[in-house]
Protein backbone atom coordinates (compact mmCIF):
# COMPACT_ATOMS: atom_id res chain seq x y z
CA UNK A 1 0.00 0.00 0.00
CA UNK A 2 2.91 2.23 0.55
CA UNK A 3 3.30 2.75 -3.01
CA UNK A 4 -0.42 3.48 -3.75
CA UNK A 5 -0.11 6.28 -1.00
CA UNK A 6 2.80 7.54 -2.66
CA UNK A 7 0.51 8.39 -5.70
CA UNK A 8 -2.14 9.35 -3.15
CA UNK A 9 0.03 12.58 -2.18
CA UNK A 10 0.75 13.38 -5.81
CA UNK A 11 -2.64 13.46 -6.22
CA UNK A 12 -3.42 15.52 -3.40
CA UNK A 13 -0.41 18.24 -4.61
CA UNK A 14 -2.11 18.35 -7.59
CA UNK A 15 -3.50 21.65 -8.19
CA UNK A 16 -6.15 20.46 -10.62
CA UNK A 17 -8.49 17.95 -9.41
CA UNK A 18 -7.28 14.56 -9.72
CA UNK A 19 -8.09 10.28 -9.59
CA UNK A 20 -6.07 7.67 -9.90
CA UNK A 21 -7.67 5.16 -11.88
CA UNK A 22 -7.13 1.26 -12.40
CA UNK A 23 -7.12 -1.08 -15.81
CA UNK A 24 -10.51 -1.25 -15.50
CA UNK A 25 -11.18 2.49 -15.16
CA UNK A 26 -12.34 1.96 -12.06
CA UNK A 27 -11.23 5.33 -9.52
CA UNK A 28 -8.78 3.77 -6.83
CA UNK A 29 -8.65 7.01 -5.02
CA UNK A 30 -9.91 10.62 -5.51
CA UNK A 31 -8.18 13.85 -4.36
CA UNK A 32 -10.15 16.55 -2.36
CA UNK A 33 -10.88 19.06 -4.75
CA UNK A 34 -11.94 15.83 -7.06
CA UNK A 35 -14.43 14.74 -4.15
CA UNK A 36 -15.64 18.10 -4.13
CA UNK A 37 -15.84 18.80 -7.85
CA UNK A 38 -17.31 14.80 -8.48
CA UNK A 39 -19.09 13.94 -5.83
CA UNK A 40 -22.60 12.86 -7.02
CA UNK A 41 -25.47 12.36 -4.47
CA UNK A 42 -23.06 12.49 -1.75
CA UNK A 43 -21.73 9.14 -2.30
CA UNK A 44 -18.32 8.54 -2.78
CA UNK A 45 -15.83 8.03 -5.92
CA UNK A 46 -13.64 5.28 -4.84
CA UNK A 47 -14.13 2.00 -6.67
CA UNK A 48 -16.67 3.93 -9.28
CA UNK A 49 -16.06 3.58 -13.34
CA UNK A 50 -14.35 6.93 -14.41
CA UNK A 51 -17.43 7.22 -17.03
CA UNK A 52 -19.74 8.18 -14.02
CA UNK A 53 -17.91 11.55 -14.33
CA UNK A 54 -18.91 11.74 -18.38
CA UNK A 55 -21.83 12.06 -19.95
CA UNK A 56 -23.60 9.36 -21.43
CA UNK A 57 -22.33 10.12 -25.42
CA UNK A 58 -18.82 10.35 -24.11
CA UNK A 59 -18.64 6.78 -22.47
CA UNK A 60 -17.57 5.51 -25.73
CA UNK A 61 -15.56 7.19 -27.03
CA UNK A 62 -13.44 7.37 -23.42
CA UNK A 63 -13.39 3.65 -23.19
CA UNK A 64 -11.59 3.36 -26.38
CA UNK A 65 -9.77 6.45 -25.62
CA UNK A 66 -8.67 4.66 -22.32
CA UNK A 67 -7.98 1.19 -23.94
CA UNK A 68 -5.65 2.64 -26.43
CA UNK A 69 -3.62 4.29 -23.40
CA UNK A 70 -3.19 0.52 -21.56
CA UNK A 71 -2.11 -1.07 -24.93
CA UNK A 72 1.00 1.94 -25.36
CA UNK A 73 1.09 3.81 -22.60
CA UNK A 74 2.10 7.43 -22.62
CA UNK A 75 0.48 10.61 -21.34
CA UNK A 76 -2.16 11.92 -23.07
CA UNK A 77 -3.99 14.73 -23.51
CA UNK A 78 -7.69 15.60 -24.31
CA UNK A 79 -6.34 19.02 -24.96
CA UNK A 80 -4.47 17.96 -28.03
CA UNK A 81 -8.28 17.64 -29.64
CA UNK A 82 -10.72 19.72 -27.67
CA UNK A 83 -12.22 20.12 -24.21
CA UNK A 84 -14.61 17.13 -22.93
CA UNK A 85 -17.51 17.75 -20.95
CA UNK A 86 -17.50 16.60 -17.42
CA UNK A 87 -20.27 16.38 -14.64
CA UNK A 88 -20.19 18.11 -11.71
CA UNK A 89 -21.40 16.83 -8.37
CA UNK A 90 -25.20 19.31 -8.77
CA UNK A 91 -25.39 17.61 -12.26
CA UNK A 92 -24.14 20.61 -14.50
CA UNK A 93 -21.64 19.87 -17.22
CA UNK A 94 -18.65 21.90 -17.86
CA UNK A 95 -16.00 22.17 -19.96
CA UNK A 96 -12.71 20.15 -19.06
CA UNK A 97 -9.08 18.85 -20.21
CA UNK A 98 -8.55 15.34 -18.86
CA UNK A 99 -4.51 13.81 -18.62
CA UNK A 100 -3.63 10.53 -17.85
CA UNK A 101 -0.26 9.72 -17.54
CA UNK A 102 0.67 5.91 -16.23
CA UNK A 103 1.80 4.41 -13.55
CA UNK A 104 2.24 1.08 -11.58
CA UNK A 105 1.00 0.30 -8.44
CA UNK A 106 1.45 -2.79 -6.86
CA UNK A 107 2.52 -3.63 -9.63
CA UNK A 108 -0.31 -3.36 -11.71
CA UNK A 109 -0.09 -0.43 -14.83
CA UNK A 110 -2.87 2.55 -13.45
CA UNK A 111 -3.33 6.00 -14.46
CA UNK A 112 -3.08 9.17 -12.68
CA UNK A 113 -6.11 11.40 -14.06
CA UNK A 114 -6.20 15.38 -13.98
CA UNK A 115 -9.39 17.17 -14.74
CA UNK A 116 -8.99 21.22 -15.64
CA UNK A 117 -12.45 22.90 -15.54
CA UNK A 118 -11.49 25.36 -18.49
CA UNK A 119 -14.85 27.13 -18.55
CA UNK A 120 -13.38 30.60 -18.19
CA UNK A 121 -11.09 29.87 -21.06
CA UNK A 122 -14.00 28.42 -23.00
CA UNK A 123 -16.03 31.54 -22.51
CA UNK A 124 -13.31 33.36 -22.95
CA UNK A 125 -12.56 31.99 -26.54
CA UNK A 126 -16.37 32.52 -27.01
CA UNK A 127 -16.71 35.48 -25.79
CA UNK A 128 -13.31 36.68 -28.06
CA UNK A 129 -15.02 35.22 -30.98
CA UNK A 130 -18.20 36.51 -30.69
CA UNK A 131 -15.95 40.03 -30.55
CA UNK A 132 -13.67 39.14 -33.66
CA UNK A 133 -17.10 38.57 -35.44
CA UNK A 134 -19.00 42.17 -34.60
CA UNK A 135 -14.73 43.90 -35.49
CA UNK A 136 -15.70 42.59 -38.65
CA UNK A 137 -19.18 43.17 -39.34
CA UNK A 138 -18.66 46.86 -38.01
CA UNK A 139 -15.39 47.34 -40.26
CA UNK A 140 -17.37 45.95 -43.22
CA UNK A 141 -20.49 48.49 -42.07
CA UNK A 142 -18.27 51.63 -41.89
CA UNK A 143 -18.60 54.20 -44.39
CA UNK A 144 -14.38 54.78 -45.02
CA UNK A 145 -11.40 52.16 -46.02
CA UNK A 146 -10.85 49.81 -42.87
CA UNK A 147 -8.00 47.46 -42.26
CA UNK A 148 -6.55 45.73 -39.46
CA UNK A 149 -2.82 45.34 -39.68
CA UNK A 150 0.16 43.62 -37.53
CA UNK A 151 3.37 43.32 -38.25
CA UNK A 152 3.15 45.15 -41.50
CA UNK A 153 0.71 43.34 -42.85
CA UNK A 154 -2.80 43.44 -43.83
CA UNK A 155 -5.18 40.68 -41.80
CA UNK A 156 -8.59 41.92 -42.49
CA UNK A 157 -9.59 44.31 -44.91
CA UNK A 158 -13.61 45.96 -45.69
CA UNK A 159 -14.84 46.08 -49.25
CA UNK A 160 -14.66 50.49 -49.23
CA UNK A 161 -11.34 50.14 -48.68
CA UNK A 162 -10.89 47.87 -51.81
CA UNK A 163 -13.16 49.69 -53.60
CA UNK A 164 -10.82 52.74 -53.16
CA UNK A 165 -7.87 51.18 -54.20
CA UNK A 166 -8.86 49.71 -57.35
CA UNK A 167 -9.14 45.85 -56.34
CA UNK A 168 -11.87 44.16 -56.89
CA UNK A 169 -11.88 41.92 -53.77
CA UNK A 170 -10.52 42.22 -49.95
CA UNK A 171 -9.12 38.92 -50.75
CA UNK A 172 -6.49 40.66 -53.19
CA UNK A 173 -5.03 42.15 -50.05
CA UNK A 174 -4.75 39.99 -47.48
CA UNK A 175 -1.15 39.34 -46.50
CA UNK A 176 0.08 42.24 -48.40
CA UNK A 177 2.61 44.69 -46.75
CA UNK A 178 0.96 47.97 -45.51
CA UNK A 179 4.26 49.88 -46.57
CA UNK A 180 3.66 48.84 -50.43
CA UNK A 181 0.08 50.50 -49.85
CA UNK A 182 1.61 53.99 -48.63
CA UNK A 183 3.33 56.42 -51.00
CA UNK A 184 7.44 56.52 -51.10
CA UNK A 185 7.11 60.05 -49.12
CA UNK A 186 5.20 59.13 -46.21
CA UNK A 187 6.63 55.91 -45.00
CA UNK A 188 8.84 57.16 -43.03
CA UNK A 189 6.68 59.28 -41.14
CA UNK A 190 3.97 56.41 -40.72
CA UNK A 191 6.50 54.09 -39.40
CA UNK A 192 7.72 56.47 -36.59
CA UNK A 193 3.67 57.43 -35.78
CA UNK A 194 2.93 53.53 -35.79
CA UNK A 195 5.95 52.52 -33.71
CA UNK A 196 5.25 55.83 -30.99
CA UNK A 197 1.26 54.33 -30.83
CA UNK A 198 2.77 50.79 -30.23
CA UNK A 199 4.82 51.73 -27.49
CA UNK A 200 2.47 53.85 -26.27
CA UNK A 201 -0.88 53.06 -26.37
CA UNK A 202 -2.41 56.04 -27.48
CA UNK A 203 -4.58 56.47 -31.07
CA UNK A 204 -3.16 58.09 -33.49
CA UNK A 205 -5.16 61.48 -34.56
CA UNK A 206 -5.93 62.12 -37.95
CA UNK A 207 -3.40 62.77 -40.71
CA UNK A 208 -3.57 63.40 -44.02
CA UNK A 209 -1.68 60.86 -46.47
CA UNK A 210 -1.54 59.42 -49.90
CA UNK A 211 -1.95 55.57 -50.67
CA UNK A 212 -1.19 54.14 -53.55
CA UNK A 213 -3.71 52.43 -55.84
CA UNK A 214 -3.52 49.19 -57.47
CA UNK A 215 -3.38 50.83 -60.68
CA UNK A 216 -0.41 53.48 -59.29
CA UNK A 217 -2.53 56.35 -58.88
CA UNK A 218 -2.20 58.37 -55.93
CA UNK A 219 -5.42 58.49 -53.30
CA UNK A 220 -5.30 61.24 -51.07
CA UNK A 221 -6.33 60.29 -47.65
CA UNK A 222 -7.32 61.09 -44.08
CA UNK A 223 -5.66 58.18 -41.66
CA UNK A 224 -6.29 57.35 -38.49
CA UNK A 225 -5.50 54.45 -36.38
CA UNK A 226 -6.18 52.22 -32.91
CA UNK A 227 -4.13 49.84 -31.64
CA UNK A 228 -6.30 46.50 -30.90
CA UNK A 229 -6.21 42.85 -30.01
CA UNK A 230 -7.30 40.61 -33.15
CA UNK A 231 -7.36 36.88 -33.21
CA UNK A 232 -4.72 36.71 -30.09
CA UNK A 233 -2.03 38.83 -31.49
CA UNK A 234 -1.76 42.72 -31.23
CA UNK A 235 -2.56 44.92 -34.08
CA UNK A 236 -3.58 48.12 -35.69
CA UNK A 237 -6.78 49.20 -37.16
CA UNK A 238 -6.57 51.84 -39.75
CA UNK A 239 -9.12 53.99 -41.32
CA UNK A 240 -8.80 55.79 -44.35
CA UNK A 241 -10.99 58.37 -45.51
CA UNK A 242 -10.48 59.40 -49.61
CA UNK A 243 -10.05 63.14 -49.42
CA UNK A 244 -11.09 63.49 -53.49
CA UNK A 245 -14.64 63.96 -53.01
CA UNK A 246 -14.70 65.68 -49.37
CA UNK A 247 -12.22 68.46 -51.10
CA UNK A 248 -13.95 68.20 -54.12
CA UNK A 249 -17.46 68.76 -52.52
CA UNK A 250 -15.39 72.04 -49.69
CA UNK A 251 -13.89 73.58 -52.68
CA UNK A 252 -17.77 73.86 -54.37
CA UNK A 253 -19.36 74.80 -50.89
CA UNK A 254 -16.28 77.41 -50.20
CA UNK A 255 -17.09 78.71 -53.98
CA UNK A 256 -20.63 79.03 -52.95
CA UNK A 257 -19.90 80.78 -49.62
CA UNK A 258 -17.88 83.19 -51.25
CA UNK A 259 -20.52 84.18 -53.18
CA UNK A 260 -23.06 85.10 -50.14
CA UNK A 261 -20.42 86.57 -48.50
CA UNK A 262 -20.03 88.78 -51.83
CA UNK A 263 -24.11 89.39 -52.19
CA UNK A 264 -23.49 90.60 -48.38
CA UNK A 265 -20.39 93.09 -49.64
CA UNK A 266 -22.20 94.21 -52.48
CA UNK A 267 -25.25 95.66 -50.18
CA UNK A 268 -22.57 97.88 -48.53
CA UNK A 269 -20.84 98.47 -51.34
CA UNK A 270 -24.13 99.56 -52.94
CA UNK A 271 -24.08 102.29 -50.08
CA UNK A 272 -20.69 102.90 -50.85
CA UNK A 273 -21.34 104.13 -54.90
CA UNK A 274 -24.12 105.85 -54.14
CA UNK A 275 -22.25 108.85 -52.40
CA UNK A 276 -19.92 109.14 -55.19
CA UNK A 277 -22.65 108.45 -58.01
CA UNK A 278 -24.75 111.14 -56.17
CA UNK A 279 -22.81 113.96 -56.05
CA UNK A 280 -21.30 112.99 -59.69
CA UNK A 281 -24.33 112.89 -61.13
CA UNK A 282 -25.11 116.43 -59.05
CA UNK A 283 -21.61 117.76 -61.17
CA UNK A 284 -23.03 116.66 -64.18
CA UNK A 285 -26.72 118.20 -63.81
CA UNK A 286 -24.55 121.69 -63.01
CA UNK A 287 -21.85 121.01 -66.11
CA UNK A 288 -25.36 120.50 -68.28
CA UNK A 289 -27.05 123.78 -67.52
CA UNK A 290 -23.74 125.96 -67.51
CA UNK A 291 -22.77 125.03 -70.81
CA UNK A 292 -26.48 125.45 -72.09
CA UNK A 293 -25.78 128.99 -70.59
CA UNK A 294 -22.83 129.38 -72.63
CA UNK A 295 -24.99 129.56 -75.67
CA UNK A 296 -25.92 133.15 -74.94
CA UNK A 297 -23.55 134.53 -72.77
CA UNK A 298 -19.41 133.49 -72.88
CA UNK A 299 -18.45 131.86 -68.97
CA UNK A 300 -16.71 134.34 -66.55
CA UNK A 301 -13.93 132.81 -64.93
CA UNK A 302 -15.42 131.71 -62.16
CA UNK A 303 -17.95 129.94 -64.09
CA UNK A 304 -14.73 128.08 -65.88
CA UNK A 305 -12.97 127.40 -62.93
CA UNK A 306 -16.17 125.60 -61.31
CA UNK A 307 -16.97 123.73 -64.63
CA UNK A 308 -13.37 122.63 -64.39
CA UNK A 309 -14.09 121.39 -60.28
CA UNK A 310 -17.19 120.17 -61.12
CA UNK A 311 -15.54 117.44 -63.49
CA UNK A 312 -12.83 116.91 -61.71
CA UNK A 313 -14.72 116.08 -58.54
CA UNK A 314 -17.15 114.00 -60.70
CA UNK A 315 -14.05 111.68 -61.95
CA UNK A 316 -12.61 111.39 -58.60
CA UNK A 317 -16.15 109.82 -57.94
CA UNK A 318 -16.54 107.84 -60.96
CA UNK A 319 -12.78 106.50 -60.36
CA UNK A 320 -14.07 105.60 -56.53
CA UNK A 321 -16.67 103.53 -58.09
CA UNK A 322 -14.61 101.83 -60.34
CA UNK A 323 -12.31 100.69 -57.79
CA UNK A 324 -15.30 99.21 -55.88
CA UNK A 325 -16.79 97.22 -58.34
CA UNK A 326 -12.89 96.23 -59.02
CA UNK A 327 -12.47 94.57 -55.88
CA UNK A 328 -15.83 92.96 -56.14
CA UNK A 329 -14.68 91.09 -59.33
CA UNK A 330 -11.40 90.24 -58.46
CA UNK A 331 -13.15 89.07 -55.09
CA UNK A 332 -15.31 86.50 -57.54
CA UNK A 333 -12.51 85.62 -59.86
CA UNK A 334 -10.19 84.51 -56.74
CA UNK A 335 -9.55 80.95 -58.21
CA UNK A 336 -8.00 82.40 -61.85
CA UNK A 337 -5.50 84.93 -60.28
CA UNK A 338 -1.94 83.97 -60.61
CA UNK A 339 0.48 83.65 -57.88
CA UNK A 340 2.63 86.48 -57.55
CA UNK A 341 4.66 88.35 -54.83
CA UNK A 342 3.09 90.44 -53.01
CA UNK A 343 2.88 93.24 -49.81
CA UNK A 344 0.56 92.62 -47.55
CA UNK A 345 -0.24 95.72 -46.65
CA UNK A 346 -2.53 96.98 -49.84
CA UNK A 347 -4.11 93.91 -49.13
CA UNK A 348 -5.49 94.34 -45.78
CA UNK A 349 -6.16 98.21 -47.03
CA UNK A 350 -8.43 96.93 -49.53
CA UNK A 351 -10.29 94.25 -47.87
CA UNK A 352 -10.95 96.98 -45.25
CA UNK A 353 -12.08 99.10 -47.43
CA UNK A 354 -14.75 97.05 -48.27
CA UNK A 355 -15.58 95.69 -45.05
CA UNK A 356 -16.11 99.12 -43.52
CA UNK A 357 -18.73 100.40 -45.39
CA UNK A 358 -20.27 97.26 -43.91
CA UNK A 359 -19.69 97.46 -40.63
CA UNK A 360 -21.49 98.97 -37.69
CA UNK A 361 -20.13 103.13 -38.03
CA UNK A 362 -19.38 102.86 -34.32
CA UNK A 363 -16.62 100.79 -34.40
CA UNK A 364 -13.18 101.83 -34.70
CA UNK A 365 -10.76 100.26 -37.09
CA UNK A 366 -6.78 100.76 -36.30
CA UNK A 367 -4.35 99.79 -38.72
CA UNK A 368 -0.79 99.12 -36.91
CA UNK A 369 1.26 98.22 -40.42
CA UNK A 370 4.66 97.63 -40.23
CA UNK A 371 6.29 98.79 -43.56
CA UNK A 372 8.24 98.05 -45.20
CA UNK A 373 7.48 94.31 -45.21
CA UNK A 374 9.52 91.43 -47.36
CA UNK A 375 6.92 90.13 -49.75
CA UNK A 376 4.87 87.23 -49.27
CA UNK A 377 4.08 84.33 -51.57
CA UNK A 378 0.70 84.47 -52.99
CA UNK A 379 -2.29 86.64 -54.18
CA UNK A 380 -3.59 90.16 -53.15
CA UNK A 381 -7.17 88.87 -53.84
CA UNK A 382 -6.59 85.27 -51.74
CA UNK A 383 -5.19 87.55 -48.97
CA UNK A 384 -8.40 90.11 -49.16
CA UNK A 385 -10.62 87.04 -48.92
CA UNK A 386 -8.97 86.06 -45.57
CA UNK A 387 -9.10 89.70 -44.10
CA UNK A 388 -12.71 89.92 -45.67
CA UNK A 389 -13.31 87.01 -43.15
CA UNK A 390 -11.59 87.98 -40.46
CA UNK A 391 -12.64 91.97 -39.98
CA UNK A 392 -16.53 90.42 -41.28
CA UNK A 393 -16.25 87.94 -37.95
CA UNK A 394 -15.11 90.80 -35.85
CA UNK A 395 -17.40 93.11 -36.84
CA UNK A 396 -20.13 90.54 -36.20
CA UNK A 397 -18.79 89.86 -32.61
CA UNK A 398 -20.20 93.08 -30.93
CA UNK A 399 -23.70 92.89 -32.72
CA UNK A 400 -26.32 91.90 -29.70
CA UNK A 401 -27.45 88.63 -31.70
CA UNK A 402 -24.19 87.32 -31.63
CA UNK A 403 -23.52 87.71 -27.86
CA UNK A 404 -22.79 84.22 -26.75
CA UNK A 405 -23.56 84.48 -22.90
CA UNK A 406 -25.50 86.73 -20.44
CA UNK A 407 -21.84 88.30 -19.74
CA UNK A 408 -22.29 92.13 -20.34
CA UNK A 409 -21.38 93.80 -22.99
CA UNK A 410 -17.57 95.34 -22.50
CA UNK A 411 -18.08 99.33 -21.60
CA UNK A 412 -15.20 99.71 -23.85
CA UNK A 413 -15.99 101.43 -27.39
CA UNK A 414 -15.58 98.95 -30.07
CA UNK A 415 -12.49 98.80 -31.59
CA UNK A 416 -10.80 96.12 -34.12
CA UNK A 417 -7.25 96.72 -34.46
CA UNK A 418 -5.09 95.10 -37.60
CA UNK A 419 -1.55 94.64 -37.01
CA UNK A 420 1.17 93.05 -39.15
CA UNK A 421 5.07 92.73 -38.44
CA UNK A 422 7.66 90.28 -39.26
CA UNK A 423 9.81 87.82 -37.26
CA UNK A 424 13.36 86.25 -39.08
CA UNK A 425 11.91 85.57 -42.17
CA UNK A 426 7.99 84.84 -41.51
CA UNK A 427 5.59 87.73 -41.73
CA UNK A 428 2.50 87.82 -39.29
CA UNK A 429 -1.06 89.45 -39.49
CA UNK A 430 -3.17 90.03 -36.46
CA UNK A 431 -6.91 91.10 -36.37
CA UNK A 432 -8.03 91.61 -32.91
CA UNK A 433 -11.24 92.67 -31.88
CA UNK A 434 -12.38 93.76 -28.19
CA UNK A 435 -16.31 91.74 -28.69
CA UNK A 436 -18.19 89.32 -27.13
CA UNK A 437 -15.41 86.74 -27.13
CA UNK A 438 -16.12 82.97 -27.99
CA UNK A 439 -16.41 79.87 -25.63
CA UNK A 440 -13.64 77.66 -24.92
CA UNK A 441 -15.63 74.32 -25.57
CA UNK A 442 -16.82 75.47 -28.94
CA UNK A 443 -13.50 76.71 -29.52
CA UNK A 444 -12.10 73.96 -31.17
CA UNK A 445 -14.69 73.19 -33.61
CA UNK A 446 -14.12 76.92 -35.24
CA UNK A 447 -12.11 75.82 -38.02
CA UNK A 448 -14.66 73.28 -38.96
CA UNK A 449 -16.50 73.23 -42.19
CA UNK A 450 -20.19 74.14 -41.75
CA UNK A 451 -20.02 75.20 -37.85
CA UNK A 452 -21.42 78.75 -37.01
CA UNK A 453 -21.96 80.65 -33.96
CA UNK A 454 -24.76 82.25 -35.96
CA UNK A 455 -28.03 81.12 -35.42
CA UNK A 456 -29.63 78.81 -37.86
CA UNK A 457 -29.69 79.78 -41.79
CA UNK A 458 -28.01 83.38 -41.12
CA UNK A 459 -24.22 81.76 -41.70
CA UNK A 460 -22.56 79.24 -43.61
CA UNK A 461 -20.30 78.08 -41.65
CA UNK A 462 -17.36 78.49 -44.05
CA UNK A 463 -15.59 81.65 -42.86
CA UNK A 464 -13.19 80.66 -40.53
CA UNK A 465 -12.25 77.35 -43.03
CA UNK A 466 -12.00 79.29 -46.13
CA UNK A 467 -9.24 81.57 -44.72
CA UNK A 468 -7.46 78.61 -42.69
CA UNK A 469 -7.59 76.76 -46.18
CA UNK A 470 -5.93 79.70 -47.92
CA UNK A 471 -3.19 80.21 -45.36
CA UNK A 472 -2.15 76.67 -45.53
CA UNK A 473 -1.93 76.82 -49.42
CA UNK A 474 0.29 79.49 -49.88
CA UNK A 475 2.51 77.28 -46.85
CA UNK A 476 1.24 79.40 -43.36
CA UNK A 477 -0.75 78.75 -40.56
CA UNK A 478 -3.43 80.39 -38.37
CA UNK A 479 -4.75 80.48 -34.74
CA UNK A 480 -7.27 81.57 -32.87
CA UNK A 481 -7.30 82.89 -29.04
CA UNK A 482 -10.82 84.12 -27.14
CA UNK A 483 -11.67 85.06 -24.00
CA UNK A 484 -15.35 85.79 -23.09
CA UNK A 485 -16.33 89.88 -22.88
CA UNK A 486 -12.32 90.39 -23.45
CA UNK A 487 -12.83 89.54 -27.24
CA UNK A 488 -11.02 87.52 -30.01
CA UNK A 489 -7.49 87.53 -31.88
CA UNK A 490 -6.81 85.71 -34.88
CA UNK A 491 -3.04 85.59 -36.10
CA UNK A 492 -1.72 83.89 -39.94
CA UNK A 493 1.42 83.66 -40.64
CA UNK A 494 3.34 83.23 -43.94
CA UNK A 495 6.79 83.02 -45.16
CA UNK A 496 8.64 85.76 -46.76
CA UNK A 497 8.91 85.33 -50.27
CA UNK A 498 12.42 85.12 -50.15
CA UNK A 499 12.20 82.16 -47.67
CA UNK A 500 9.76 80.07 -49.15
CA UNK A 501 11.55 79.98 -52.56
CA UNK A 502 14.75 79.01 -50.93
CA UNK A 503 12.52 76.36 -49.35
CA UNK A 504 10.65 75.18 -52.33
Amino acid sequence: MSNLLHWQSIADASRDPALVINRDAFIRYASASARTLFDLDGRPLHKRPFTDLLPPELHEHFTHAYHDFFELPRPFLTSELAPVRGIKRDGSEFPAYVSLFPLVIDGDLHALATIRDVSTLVDTQRALELSQKSLRDLIEALPDGVAVHSNDHLLLVNQRLADDLGYDSPDELIGTRLSDLIHPTHRANASARLSHMNHSGASLPPTAGQLIRKDGSIMEAEVRAQPVIFEGKNAFVGIASDLTYKRKFLAHAIRANRKLALASLAAGAAHEINNPLGYATANVDFVLRTLQNFATQPPSSEEHDALIDALNDTLIGLKRIGEIVLSLKSYTDLDELPTSNIDVNPAITRALNMVRHAAPPAIDFDCQLAAPLPSVCCTEEALSDVLIHLLTNAAQSFEPERTLTSTAPSAHPPRIVITTWQENDVIFLRVEDNGAGIPDDIQPQLFDPFFTTHPAGQASGLGLTTAKNIVEKFRGGIELQSNIGRGTTVTIWLPAASSEHSSA
